[in-house]
């Protein structure tokens, strides 16, 4: 998978595994505002807590969130895999050749020339 800031690979066992699942172990918060608690359980107190109806809503839409992401796998939306493969770029490795044809080294130590 390619994440935002470059990618890793997942070993092919893991196939089953949720999109929820991955994006929670690569994600560190999901605190979407500071009242909620963040990874450490950490959160900042705030002066409309006991009337705010905010933090209920985001909560229940992070959940609804991860609901929706735990529903598929990586095997899903890995498909169809060569068509991705190609599209991603992560197909074979085509070795660069040079462009102008070289003479080989001759015997005598002399330097490869290329040949124009």
């Amino acid at each position: 998978m390619r994440g935002r800031n470059g990618g890793l690979r997942l070993a092919k066992q893991t196939s089953s595994l949720t999109i929820g699942e991955v994006v929670q172990a690569m994600e560190s918060d999901f605190a979407l505002v500071a009242c909620l608690p963040d990874a450490r359980g950490e959160q900042c107190s705030c002066v409309i807590t006991p009337q705010c109806r905010l933090r209920n809503a985001l909560e229940a839409g992070r959940d609804a969130f991860f609901a929706e992401l735990d529903k598929h796998t990586i095997g899903e939306v890995a498909q169809p895999r060569a068509l991705l493969i190609a599209l991603l770029g992560l197909g074979k490795v085509i070795p660069i050749v040079p462009a102008v044809p070289v003479v080989p080294v001759s015997a005598s130590g002399g330097s490869a020339v290329p040949l124009v």
